[in-house]
């Protein structure tokens, strides 16, 4: 994340904000206070958009490249997974049709990224709030305490106000799911079982983990053959996201089979600075995760037949080369790329070498196997606008 936008007033703000969260939250349990839902909500907007006026400016790496070349994707009718970098993202375009509308109100109203992009967070953090009360009650608990303490929870104001995260979107579903089925005990309907299955669908479809859940409301039904109803519901909205690709975000229908293993196996990025040479020639996977924008290259001067020490190097996905030089376009199966190579120069330091001034490389000095994995090019006059904007 880059913090240099926060100032030490806006900072100590913020954390006293999070402070009266918390001191909200004790407070709220040992009064056993029973707020209304609309003081609960209204306590949830207040907090959030209090965050997000101090702290709007702080950028997290996923919400300023991955999430905003995923809304450029899709608003382009591009698919978001393979013209994004590796693992920039790894889930179907459910919440990337949301970034779309994101992009395209920055773009054309110049409402700054960083704010119009954390709004649908907020938005569905605040329907998050709702269904806690509604599950706390079903489940024989004090519903109006615990959304009240919700909404004043610290950590999910950091995730949807500061982070912009998916994770509210996630729980919408989720919890959208748990309330069908808690709401209506074992009288549960197929029609319910049903439906709280495509809202599980959904959450899964939006980032895997909500999957984690799904045994718990598997548990929750009365018999197998209402389980069955929610299984298929779930499986039901996967198959038609995942079938409606091609027409969606014009997936090419040869590229369905590594789609379908990119979202199964998606993971963390690493961020081990041990890599060494070799693992670019090792395949075309392997390589494609070192795409990333501080990921450690260790060389061999093949001219000179000796090991380059100190030539380590991050590679850095841009839209647009530095002032004074110029890109070339190199073609993949997203459109044209630039790649920018900028010293690591934490790794640099450690080798006793001073960081070199950056330089566009071109197609020679770059691994074969990582042509592909890197930032479209029919999104760099947007791109530069929405940075522009923010």
């Amino acid at each position: 994340m880059t913090y240099h936008h926060l100032s030490l007033g806006r900072c100590a703000a913020a954390l006293l904000l999070l402070a009266a969260g918390v001191a909200l939250m004790l407070v709220a349990q040992r009064c056993d206070w029973r707020p209304s839902l609309a003081v609960a909500l209204y306590t949830a907007v207040v907090l959030r958009l209090v965050m997000l006026a101090l702290a709007w400016r702080i950028q997290p790496y996923d919400l300023v490249h991955d999430f905003q070349t995923a809304g450029l994707d899709v608003l382009h009718h591009k698919d978001p997974i393979l013209n994004n970098r590796q693992n920039g993202w790894g889930s179907l375009p459910v919440y990337a049709f949301v970034l779309a509308g994101a992009a395209w109100t920055t773009l054309h109203l110049h409402v700054s990224w960083l704010v119009i992009a954390r709004i649908p967070a907020i938005l569905a953090d605040l329907g998050v709030v709702v269904l806690v009360g509604i599950i706390a009650g079903a489940g024989g608990e004090r519903a109006a305490l615990r959304r009240f303490q919700y909404a004043c929870n610290p950590l999910a104001i950091l995730v949807s106000s500061v982070h912009g995260q998916l994770e509210p979107a996630c729980f919408l579903f989720a919890l959208g799911a748990f309330a069908i089925v808690l709401r209506a005990g074992p009288q549960v309907s197929g029609r319910l079982a049903a439906a709280a299955g495509i809202l599980l669908g959904l959450a899964i479809a939006t980032q895997t983990w909500p999957a984690v859940f799904g045994p718990a409301l598997l548990l929750a039904l009365p018999s197998w053959r209402r389980r069955a109803q929610f299984a298929a519901g779930a499986a039901g909205v996967g198959a038609v996201l995942f079938a409606s690709l091609p027409l969606t975000v014009d997936t090419p229908a040869a590229r369905l089979p590594y789609i379908a293993g990119h979202i199964a196996g998606t993971h963390p990025p690493h961020r081990d600075l041990g890599l060494v040479r070799g693992m670019a020639d090792r395949s075309p996977d392997t390589a494609s995760s070192l795409a990333g924008p501080a990921v450690a290259e260790r060389g061999v001067d093949r001219h000179q037949g000796r090991r380059r020490r100190g030539a380590a190097r991050g590679v850095l996905v841009a839209p647009r080369p530095p002032p004074g030089h110029r890109d070339r376009d190199h073609h993949g199966p997203g459109g044209a790329y630039a790649i920018v190579r900028h010293p690591v120069p934490a790794l640099a330091g450690t080798l006793g070498h001073r960081p070199a001034s950056p330089a566009v490389d071109t197609a020679a000095d770059r691994p074969r196997s990582l042509r592909g994995h890197l930032l479209p090019a029919h999104a760099d006059a947007d791109r530069a606008q929405l940075g522009d904007s923010s």
